[in-house]
């Protein structure tokens, strides 16, 4: 039986500020500066219905709707390999620094075409990198997987003008860029209820122009109704994979 749940997306606020300045995330801690002002973002709650895809009889696919799950026997150990572990303090924002990246809640995708560029000129001496696809593969490490789990948003349901708004990503030694998104009631909602560690997401983040131009707007969220004996915090990895077509 599908277990849909109510959540709370924080979305971009639809605001004029981002005619004139372009939305920025510092993704590191500033001394003296509140986490708060850390980030232009203007935040925009809104409740959604986010539909369990457990037993559906149709799926969203990885052309159309830019994500899908696939089957996938998990045959590596990850001891080497930095994985995501959710704290127990979160979703706190303050008092704590967490050992492992966190959970985010802002939907988003997580590289532009030309920061996809950027991240593979950092990483290879190949010249052209055109036409490419950068499709990431993610796993929960531990399941069946109740805790924060991941909400994709169906690309057919997306005014892609209207909605997606690029915005940089500030690191101390470097500028890369994603893409928000401002809300839409239009939009539809998917998650796995129960995710086991052999039912991957395969998800796109950007491709090269005239390409399919699907992309997986993702964010995490909270569910009340675990039962705490049952709770295991989440923990989950994932594989950026960029593919030279």
């Amino acid at each position: 039986m599908p277990l849909d749940k109510i959540a709370s997306i924080p979305y971009i606020e639809d605001d004029a500020i981002y005619q004139e300045q372009k939305a920025y995330a510092i993704a590191f801690e500033l001394d003296g500066v509140p986490v708060e002002d850390h980030s232009n973002h203007k935040i925009n709650n809104q409740q959604v219905v986010v539909h369990d895809l457990r037993g559906a009889s149709s799926t969203p696919q990885l052309e159309s709707s830019g994500f899908q799950f696939v089957q996938s026997d998990l045959r590596h150990t990850f001891r080497e390999l930095d994985a995501r572990e959710r704290s127990p303090r979160y979703p706190a924002k303050t008092g704590y620094k967490a050992k492992f990246a966190q959970p985010s809640t802002v939907p988003h995708v997580d590289y532009t075409p030309n920061s996809t560029r950027a991240r593979l000129r950092q990483i290879t001496d190949e010249a052209e990198f055109e036409p490419l696809k950068d499709a990431p593969v993610w796993r929960v490490l531990k399941g069946p997987n109740h805790d924060w789990p991941l909400a994709v948003c169906d690309f057919a349901s997306i005014h892609p003008e209207k909605d997606p708004l690029e915005s940089d990503l500030v690191f101390r030694d470097a500028v890369s860029e994603n893409v928000v998104l401002r809300h839409n009631p239009s939009h539809s909602w998917y998650y796995l209820s129960g995710q086991r560690t052999n039912e991957v997401l395969v998800f796109r983040n950007a491709t090269s122009p005239g390409r399919s131009a699907s992309k997986a707007f993702h964010a995490s969220f909270g569910t009340q109704e675990i039962v705490e004996s049952e709770k295991e915090l989440r923990q989950s990895i994932e594989v950026r994979l960029f593919a030279f077509l």
